[in-house]
Order: C-alpha cells, then sequence, then structure tokens
C-alpha cells in the first residue's frame, strides 16, 4: 500500500483545520491490474468489479483479475462499462465500438460497431442509447437488434449523462432532458455567459461544472435560484464530476477534490494523480481510477479517518477528555473536532515526555524541581508537562509520582510539607526506611540512581511501581525493591502497561511478558508467536498488539499462562509499518505516524479490513455453484473453496451439510 503524507504550515495562535484523507488501498500492475491506466470501474449485481484499462476490460473478483478480448477489436482499450436487464456486460472502447460479456466470454454488438461512443452509453433492459461521432443520439432495440429512434442533437455537446429513467445531454448551449424514447422532457439554458461541462441532478437540484485550464466553478441550481459554491483558479483538467456517498467529487490531472453539496468541508486527496473516475461499492468502498497509476480504495468512514500534522515524531496522552499531542521541539498541540490547536510552545525545551492531570493546590510553579515540569492550563484544567531529563511520569496516590529520568528513578513529592499519614508512599518517603540511598533533593526522593530509565507504570491493586532501566526491570512497593528477571536473565522493557491489577511488559526484543498479581513472570509464547511487537497497547479487557505486519485486538483470558492463546480480531491493511504510538481516546483508537493520525471509531476487524465484500462464487472440485442467496453443499463436495472479493476461505473434508449465507458468512 502506498499512504498520502501532506504537509502543513503551522500559524501558532490560532486553530488550524485539517485535511481529512482516510485510509485506502492501493491497487496496481503489480497487484495484478492490467496495466496503471484506468479509465473506468464497474461492480455488476453479482458483486464482481469491472475495470476498463489501456488493455481492454478485466473482471477482479478481489482475488483473480479475468481479462477479455476478442479478435474483433480494433483497440482494447476503452472507459464505457454498463450492465443491462440480462446481466450482460457492456464495453466500449476508444474506437467506438461497443461489446458485451455473455457465458463469460466477449462478443462484439450484432449490428455493427458503433460510429463512437464519445461520452457515456445508456443501459436499460433491452434498450441501448448512445450519442455518436457525427452527433447522432441514436436509440436501439437489443434483442430485435433494431433501432428504434435516432435524432441530430447540438453538435457543440460536452456531456451525456443517465440518471434514474432519464439522460440529459448538455451543450454551450445549456443541457437538455430526454426519456427513453428520445423525447425532450426539458430544457435548461447556459449559466451566467458560461456554458457548464456537466450538470448532475440531485435532491431536486442541479450542481454544474464550469472548467478551463484555468480555473474551475462548480454552481448549485434551485429552480431559478444559481449560486456559486466553489471556484478554484489555476487548475488542472477536470477528468471527472460526480455525486457519490453524498459529496461532490472533482477528479483531476493533478488529484482528488471532496466536498460537502454546499461547497463545505473541502478536501484535496491524491495530489499528483490523474484521477478519472469513482464509484461507490454495495459495501460502501469507494474506487478512483487513474490513468497513471492504478486503483486507491477508499473503505467506509464511520468516521475513520487519516488526519495529516505539521508534526513529525510525537507522542499522544489522553488526559481529562483532551487528547493532546507533543513533539520534541517543545510543541503541545489539542486535538478536537479534528482541529489542532496549539496549547503551548518552548522552543528553548528539547522534548515533551508526558503529561499528567494536577491538582494546582498541591502542586505549583514555586514546587517543581529545575525545569523538568512545566505547568499549563487548558480549557479549565491545569495539566504539567514533563521534559528535558525525565522520561515518564506515572501517579502513585495522592500528590505524588513516580519518576523516571535519564540519571534516576525516584518519587516526585511536590510538596514535602504536606505529608499525608494515610498515605503508604508518603510514609515511605518520610520515615526513608527502605535503604540509605535515598536522598532528598529538589522534591525528589531518589529510589535507584546512575541508571537510565524512560518508562515506569503503576499497579493500583497491588500497589507496585514498575519501572524499566538500562540494567533491567524493577518492582517497587513500600517494603521491598526487586529486580525481576526471567530465567535468572535480566529484562530490558520499551514500553509498561499496569491496569485493573494487570501488567504487561514488553521487551526491546518485542517480546510480550505478564506478571498477574505479585507472583513470577510469565513469557507470553502463545502470543509471541505471531510477533515480534513493537507497541502495545490495554483498552478495557483487549490487548492492543503493533507488529511490523499487523495490528492485533486481543481478548485477555482469565487465566493466563505460557502457552495460553489468544483469540480476537486482526487487520493489516492500515500503514503499520510507520506506527510510532497509540492511544485511545473516547472510544476511539488513534494510531499515530511519522506525520499524521490514523483515528478508528471500532476495533472490530469487518469496519478495520479494507476487503470484507462477502461471497460471490463457490467452487469444489469440477463443479462451480451458481451465486444465490443460499447454497447447500453436500458432504461429499470435499476441499470447497469460497471465493469473494479480497477474501478466500477453505473447507476441508467437510463432513457435514454446510449452507452458505451470502454476503454474511457461514452458518
Amino acid at each position: 500500500m502506498k499512504w498520502i503524507i501532506c504537509g502543513l504550515m503551522i500559524l501558532f495562535g490560532s486553530p488550524i483545520l485539517l485535511a481529512q484523507n482516510w485510509y485506502h488501498a492501493h491497487l496496481t500492475k503489480s497487484d495484478g491490474l492490467p496495466s496503471n491506466e484506468i479509465f473506468n470501474v464497474y461492480q455488476d449485481q453479482r458483486g464482481y468489479i469491472w475495470i476498463a484499462s489501456e488493455e481492454g476490460l478485466t473482471k477482479y473478483d478481489g482475488i483473480h483479475f479475468k481479462n477479455y478480448s476478442t479478435p474483433h477489436m480494433s483497440s482494447k482499450s476503452g472507459s464505457y462499462i454498463k450492465e443491462d436487464g440480462y446481466g450482460r456486460i457492456w464495453y466500449g472502447n476508444f474506437d467506438g465500438q461497443l461489446y458485451y460479456v455473455e457465458s463469460d466470454s466477449l462478443k462484439p454488438l450484432a449490428n455493427k460497431p458503433l460510429a463512437s461512443i464519445p461520452a457515456e452509453f445508456f443501459l436499460r433492459g433491452d434498450t441501448l442509447i448512445y450519442v455518436d461521432r457525427n452527433h447522432y443520439l441514436t436509440g436501439i432495440e437489443l434483442k430485435k437488434d433494431r433501432i428504434y429512434s435516432r435524432k441530430q442533437i447540438d453538435k457543440r455537446y460536452t456531456n451525456f449523462y443517465q440518471f434514474d429513467n432519464r439522460f440529459q445531454i448538455t451543450s454551450e448551449n445549456g443541457v437538455t432532458f430526454f426519456n427513453t424514447q428520445l423525447e425532450i422532457t426539458s430544457f435548461i439554458p447556459k449559466i451566467n455567459q458560461d456554458h457548464a461541462s456537466k450538470v448532475i441532478p440531485y435532491n431536486d437540484k442541479l450542481y454544474s461544472l464550469i472548467y478551463s485550464n484555468h480555473e474551475v466553478l462548480i454552481h448549485e441550481m434551485s429552480g431559478n435560484v444559481i449560486r456559486k459554491i466553489y471556484h478554484e483558479k489555476q487548475s488542472s483538467l477536470v477528468q471527472g464530476f460526480f455525486i457519490v456517498d453524498q459529496s461532490i467529487w472533482v477528479l483531476k490531472r493533478d488529484g482528488v477534490i471532496k466536498m460537502n453539496l454546499d461547497g463545505t468541508a473541502i478536501v484535496k486527496m491524491f495530489p499528483n494523480e490523474s484521477a478519472s473516475h469513482i464509484i461507490k461499492d454495495r459495501k460502501g468502498y469507494l474506487w478512483i481510477t487513474t490513468s497513471n497509476n492504478g486503483i486507491y480504495i477508499l473503505p467506509p468512514t464511520n468516521g475513520n479517518k487519516e488526519i495529516p500534522l505539521p508534526l513529525q515524531t510525537f507522542e499522544m496522552r489522553s488526559r481529562n477528555g483532551h487528547l493532546f499531542l507533543f513533539d520534541k521541539v517543545g510543541n503541545i498541540f489539542a486535538l478536537q473536532n479534528n482541529l489542532l490547536k496549539p496549547v503551548l510552545q518552548l522552543p528553548s525545551k528539547n522534548s515533551f515526555y508526558d503529561i499528567i492531570q494536577i491538582d494546582p493546590s498541591k502542586i505549583t510553579a514555586s514546587t517543581l524541581p529545575y525545569d523538568n515540569f512545566t505547568l499549563f492550563n487548558y480549557q479549565g484544567s491545569t495539566f504539567m508537562a514533563i521534559s528535558t531529563g525525565v522520561r515518564a511520569f506515572s501517579r502513585l496516590e495522592g500528590h505524588l509520582g513516580l519518576v523516571s529520568a535519564s540519571g534516576f528513578v525516584g518519587i516526585f513529592n511536590p510538596n514535602q510539607s504536606n505529608r499525608n499519614s494515610n498515605s503508604i508512599w508518603d510514609n515511605f518517603i518520610w520515615q526513608k526506611n527502605y535503604d540509605t540511598s535515598i536522598i532528598h533533593s529538589k522534591n525528589i526522593s531518589s529510589i535507584l540512581l546512575d541508571v537510565r530509565s524512560k518508562c515506569n507504570s503503576y499497579d493500583q491493586d497491588n500497589k507496585i511501581a514498575y519501572f524499566s532501566t538500562n540494567i533491567g526491570l524493577f518492582a517497587l512497593n513500600p517494603d521491598t525493591l526487586e529486580e525481576l528477571q526471567y530465567q535468572q536473565k535480566p529484562l530490558f522493557i520499551s514500553k509498561l502497561i499496569s491496569a485493573k491489577g494487570k501488567n504487561f511488559f514488553l521487551s526491546t526484543v518485542g517480546e510480550i511478558y505478564y506478571r498477574p498479581q505479585k507472583e513470577a513472570l510469565i513469557k507470553l509464547d502463545g502470543l509471541n508467536k505471531i510477533g515480534p511487537f513493537k507497541l502495545i497497547h490495554l483498552k478495557e479487557n483487549t490487548l492492543i498488539c503493533v507488529s511490523h505486519r499487523e495490528i492485533r485486538f486481543l481478548d485477555i483470558p482469565s487465566n493466563l499462562n505460557e502457552t495460553t492463546s489468544f483469540t480476537g480480531t486482526y487487520t493489516n491493511k492500515l500503514p503499520i509499518h510507520d506506527v510510532n504510538n497509540i492511544e485511545t481516546h473516547e472510544d476511539q483508537l488513534y494510531l499515530g505516524l511519522s506525520n499524521k493520525l490514523i483515528i478508528l471509531d471500532s476495533l472490530q476487524t469487518s469496519e478495520l479490513d479494507l476487503f470484507n465484500f462477502g461471497i460471490n462464487e463457490i467452487y469444489t472440485p469440477g463443479k462451480h455453484l451458481p451465486y444465490e442467496p443460499q447454497t447447500k453443499i453436500s458432504f461429499r463436495e470435499n476441499n470447497v473453496s469460497i471465493g469473494s472479493l479480497c477474501k478466500i476461505i477453505t473447507i476441508v473434508f467437510a463432513p457435514w451439510n454446510i449452507r452458505l449465507m451470502m454476503n454474511n458468512g457461514l452458518v
């Protein structure tokens, strides 16, 4: 897959509206397309995708590409695909010849090659309507091979468009609407001295496109009211104008423009791609063809989207209903409603490593040690940003925190005079009964000195603080400091997670360990066999594991051991090779890439997987079962293969009757 990375200029002090590019799949010649020059795409009633390219007509079942040709073809390349009422697929090439697929073979139109089909042709039942190069509008009864009507049209026509049971011809003079008998039903004159290149009727309104090499204009027409809703100067050639998914799409030689019907929420995507056509398939996926780089497939968004960011390498924290993003050059932003709002900018700082919410009555700027901590306010709450040598902070109890730094591990006590006798950690600090190495310096009670530590966590249920260092993994409670080893070897940990008594540890080599309560460490071999992992995250009872190949959403069983096999879902359809951090916020999953966010509204594979089109074909040895809503397979028909768009399921030696529910899996 190839993914879009968009740059964005920062204007500090004002909100930044972010363009939204949804994650997508990319089909090219290397994936099996006959060519990267794609002119049209169409989905038939059985669910197959038909592709018109430089190399002709191709059928795609999600796994295989099948090309169709015939010796009668003067040219393979074309752009016109339709399905008639008999289930035949019609294809027109750029030489004006028309063909149809019947009995899985390509056949020419019985009467003769058409003069030309420069725009679009219209199929309904047994009727074919088209415009030829001599500017005639022609209607043909296909079964009888009979021309039932032929009329000359305006020679300055620019577009032929089908909608419902009618169609239109757009010319320099205006827009003429016809019925299937080629009778004129209405006419709209040209708009404001300009002529529309294409007009689309939608929801009792008309949307017109006027374009040249210098500009693009889109108007909305409702009755006698004409309103300009979009204007772009210095535009490249427009190759497609569509209303799909309740949005306007303008496909150009230098990318795609998407906007709401009122001309707002404008999104530009796929820069430098020569886009030409778009369809929405029955599952809600958007297919965008390009004449230079294959096909892009956008899954149903359901709120899931890709947001480019001005940050390069950044971290995320969900704090008190806000999602903060911060980087290593002193910037902190808050992301809400897809608006990136600058919160703090300290260019003198090298990095921010963590953000926590605090009680300002317990921590003030005067009690902060050195300049490792910076206070800031956001929407009525006070937060503390950790910077410089401090790498991580975990709240212990009350105002106390566990600090991991480049030279020590300690407990941060912002106000040592504010002792809470009910806190075991306060008593631990004040009594100094742990070790003589504990010293007080700038409100930090040091636990270990001369170590480098970059992550920590706190198990609230068991009152255990965990921290990783360059000499190993340690567990601290008010009675004991112990090093946790596995098979008498030190562990080097890059990520710690503690929540509801569950403690997960990700090692620097991508292995996951688990510690139940205060027992010995367990190496989760049942999970590590699908690793190694580079990130882990805990969301309630789901462990999210990110490898270089996929993301796993795994249910945590009640009893874990070294051989436990995890169940759950996974996806490998996202750009996970570039994911460097992960966060959950308000029931959404945020994946942080080098300079963009992928926001997922669900942890369910069915919404993450870019290819989930349902069953189209069923094969058994020597037998092909036709498409039906339900199909029964005999127990004698072993090694059954089920072909669906981008999925193949194989059933081996099924000793019972199987019923297949089309588009709903197996039952």
